[in-house]
């Protein structure tokens, strides 16, 4: 007469199973963050690279009077302001001339990644600075590995006249980028 299983063998192998596809899982979510943090840096690494585009050609940053969010004006969501610092500039807006297409967060929570717990895009020009606006630019993410040697409580980002630390606000796990 064949021998079958034991209860007892079924549950260990069963537990067994168990216990490896519960690391699996939290490796693959793990994974999943990290894509998404590379993908939040690479994204703002294009935006800051089609702002020295802009520079080039207009001979500053663009003029927003504050934060501007991935969350404004889609598809091209950095666009300039003429009121206050920025009443004396003429518009001219980033747009497919310098990106073909303005990113969005991965998980498509477009909102300021400098309050709250937002993982939208941000841009800040320089109208805080003392040489004025269109001089310099902050761009910011959140990011959810805590632990990312790029955040901004690790790195020591220079803004405006690169005597200033970029402090965007007491938010933690922030990437930011800031011109030169």
């Amino acid at each position: 007469m064949p021998r079958g299983f034991t209860l007892i063998e079924l549950m260990i192998t069963i537990s067994i199973i168990a216990i490896i596809s519960a690391i699996g899982l939290a490796s693959y979510s793990q994974a999943q963050k990290l894509a998404r943090d590379a993908k939040r840096k690479q994204d703002l690494r294009q935006v800051a690279t089609a702002l020295e585009l802009y520079h080039q050609k207009n001979k500053r940053f663009p003029c927003t009077d504050g934060w501007v969010q991935s969350s404004d004006s889609p598809p091209f969501w950095l666009v300039e302001r003429s009121t206050g610092f920025c009443a004396s500039f003429t518009p001219v807006n980033l747009d497919k001339n310098y990106i073909n297409t303005m990113p969005h967060d991965p998980l498509k929570d477009d909102g300021n990644p400098s309050t709250g717990s937002n993982y939208g895009y941000g841009f800040r020009d320089g109208n805080g600075c003392t040489v004025g606006a269109g001089n310099y630019y902050l761009l910011a993410t959140r990011l959810e590995n805590a632990s990312d040697p790029d955040r901004n409580e690790i790195k020591q980002y220079k803004y405006c006249d690169g005597n200033n630390l970029a402090d965007p606000t007491s938010q933690k796990n922030l990437f930011v980028i800031t011109s030169k």
